[in-house]
C-alpha cells in the first residue's frame, strides 16, 4: 500500500519548482491532487506530464474569493479533502495589495484552504512561505511550517507561539 493512497491533497503555489517536486512525490506515493496556481498555462504543462489526468485537477486562482472555488471544485471531483500543501496563501487574494496593508485577504485565502477537511482530526499540512495573517489564523491546525519570511523576524517571533501547538517553524 502507498502512503497517501486514498488520500486528497490540495497543492497551491504550483508555478514553483517546490511545489512541482511537492505534487510528484504526492501523486507517485498514491495521492489524487487538486493544484492551484496563478500561471495557469505554467500549471498545465505540468499537469500534462502526469499519467491518469483522473488524479489530477487544475485550478487558476488569482484572488482570494476563487479559492473557495478551488476548494469546492476539489471537493466535488473528488469527494473530499484530506491533506494542504500551500505554498500560494501569500500571493493569493493579495497581487494587487501589500499584505502589511491587507493581511485580511492572506487571512481569508488561508483559512479556505486549511479548514476544508472533512475529518478535522485527520488533516496535516505543510504551508510554505506564509504570510503572518495566515499563520494567525490556523496555527492550531498545521504541523509544519517554513518560511522565507524568516529573514524579516516574522517566523522566528511566532515560532515561540506556534511550538506548543507541535508546529515545526523553519
Amino acid at each position: 500500500m502507498k502512503r497517501f493512497e486514498d488520500s486528497v491533497v490540495l497543492v497551491t503555489g504550483t508555478a514553483s519548482r517546490t511545489e512541482h517536486a511537492a505534487m510528484r512525490r504526492l501523486y507517485s506515493e498514491g495521492s489524487r491532487i487538486g493544484a492551484a496556481g496563478l500561471k495557469l498555462a505554467r500549471l498545465g504543462k505540468l499537469m500534462n506530464t502526469f499519467p491518469g489526468e483522473d488524479c489530477l485537477k487544475a485550478f487558476s486562482i488569482n484572488v482570494a474569493t476563487e479559492a473557495w472555488t478551488f476548494v469546492e471544485g476539489t471537493k466535488v471531483l473528488f469527494g473530499k479533502i484530506t491533506h494542504v500543501f500551500n505554498a500560494g496563501i501569500k500571493d493569493v487574494g493579495i497581487s494587487d495589495s501589500n499584505v502589511n496593508d491587507n493581511p485580511q485577504a492572506s487571512n481569508q485565502t488561508c483559512e479556505a484552504f486549511v479548514r476544508v477537511p472533512d475529518n478535522e482530526d485527520a488533516v496535516t499540512a505543510v504551508v510554505v512561505n506564509l504570510a503572518l495573517a495566515g499563520l494567525r489564523s490556523v496555527s492550531n491546525k498545521l504541523l509544519y511550517v517554513a518560511s522565507r519570511s524568516r529573514v524579516s523576524g516574522i517566523t522566528a517571533s511566532m515560532a515561540v507561539g506556534l511550538a506548543p501547538c507541535g508546529i515545526g517553524s523553519h
